[in-house]
């Protein structure tokens, strides 16, 4: 990477310097069970696969399960579409990770990102040799990018977007965010604000294309339908919501809500933590406020304890259950600092959507859905409580979900358009 930056230039200086500053951070991190004890050299770039030897690899860094999430789709096209292609995926978070060894799928391999520190960058592209790199969103680590790129290896960045905290960090250092950009050969964004942003910066055209996001035509998330019909008998009559992806500050607000609506009996709440192993704490959380819980981790059904107030869904990859399941759902990240999460899942299954005032991750998307009348935002408990209670009616959840579907359908163009620029890359490479 030529022109570099001075700031990325100081960055890459002190990422040969900065290993012991990732080790207490790995140790804090472990200590606070973020971190898989058994899988933590891996971050220092020690794999625990062997790079297949026959077929093309193509390595996909997705930060959290979020990113790993919006991408699935496109794996799964990308594999059917070439069977001697070997896809590697790496991530952050344990949530993405044990959402990505469910996979069964021989090609598909996994591995938590390296440290963005020089010898472990070094040491994770030696091992892997990748044919093309894909960036996903704004994960955007200066010592990963110049590395892949001194190594002349095809790279993109895809799903991009930029929220009003990312714009405030580029605004800040616009030469640098030039020169991290400018190594992509491809940039895909989901935008044109995104793409008005990019281009100011003095990114080239030609390497630039609005694409929209593969979360707006990602598969539907599944559910088994035996245990729905099963759920749904035990639901009965009963209103039923769910505080989908929580964060924590958000659990105490949103119960609060679900009380002021409905007290204790008369609804049944189910709270979907953003990152499951919270499921314990939620549950303290929900007891001290003399709330009957269950919790999906232990096998408990609506029914226990003599009908629960709060059923804890600590599980990942059943999200479609849940949607399928509730008569309306809060889409949450948005009550906290974490902009807000995709919409797109519960729009789809008819799920009316309730959201909070912090939706920089989607904002562009929630002004459509505000547009069409197909999501309610609410602020603060009450207004959620008030937003629950106007919801069972039936014709005004009805109403609201349908404006959502409607303004949310689209034709899979995103992960089409994404694939066939992959496609490209990897023959030019």
């Amino acid at each position: 990477m030529r022109n570099r930056s001075f700031v990325i230039l100081l960055y890459l200086m002190l990422a040969r310097v900065s290993t012991p500053l990732f080790r207490i951070a790995q140790s804090r991190r472990l200590s606070r069970g973020k971190e898989e004890p058994l899988r933590q050299n891996e971050q220092w770039g020690k794999a625990r696969h062997a790079r297949p030897k026959e077929g093309r690899l193509v390595w996909f860094h997705a930060a959290s399960i979020g990113e790993t999430q919006s991408i699935l789709g496109l794996v799964e096209q990308l594999l059917a579409q070439d069977e001697q292609l070997h896809l590697l995926i790496t991530s952050v978070t344990l949530s993405s990770a044990n959402l990505l060894e469910q996979s069964t799928h021989d090609r598909l391999m996994h591995q938590f990102a390296p440290y963005d520190c020089y010898t472990s960058v070094c040491r994770f592209l030696d091992h892997w040799r990748p044919d093309l790199a894909i960036w996903v969103e704004s994960e955007l680590w200066p010592q990963l990018i110049c590395e892949t790129r001194h190594r002349a290896i095809p790279m993109a960045l895809i799903n991009c977007r930029i929220s009003e905290n990312t714009s405030r960090r580029w605004q800040r250092w616009p030469k640098a965010m030039f020169s991290l950009l400018n190594a992509f050969d491809a940039i895909l964004v989901q935008s044109e604000n995104t793409l008005k942003q990019i281009a100011e910066l003095g990114v080239a055209n030609e390497k630039l294309t609005l694409s929209g996001s593969t979360k707006e035509d990602a598969g539907l998330p599944k559910a088994d339908p035996t245990e729905l019909k099963v759920m749904q008998a035990e639901k009965g009559d009963r209103f039923m919501w769910l505080a989908s992806s929580t964060h924590p500050g958000e659990d105490a607000a949103l119960i609060e809500a679900h009380m002021s609506a409905f007290g204790a009996g008369e609804a049944l709440m189910i709270i979907a933590p953003r990152h499951p192993e919270r499921g314990a704490e939620i549950a303290e959380l929900a007891r001290a406020r003399g709330l009957k819980v269950a919790l999906r981790s232990a096998a408990d059904s609506f029914n226990t304890d003599a009908d629960a107030d709060i059923y804890i869904a600590d599980t990942l990859g059943e999200m479609g259950l849940w949607y399928r399941l509730v008569d309306a759902a809060f889409i949450a990240g948005s009550l906290s600092d974490h902009g807000g999460h995709n919409p797109y899942e519960p729009a789809l299954l008819d799920c009316p959507i309730i959201h909070g005032p912090i939706d920089y991750n989607f904002k562009e998307i929630y002004a459509r859905l505000h547009a069409d009348q197909g999501a309610i935002v609410a602020k603060t408990s009450d207004e959620i409580a008030a937003a629950l209670i106007a919801l069972q009616d039936p014709k005004r959840r009805v109403q609201l979900a349908r404006n959502a579907r409607a303004c949310l359908r689209t034709s899979g163009a995103a992960t089409s358009l994404t694939t066939q620029k992959i496609t490209q890359l990897l023959e030019r490479g």
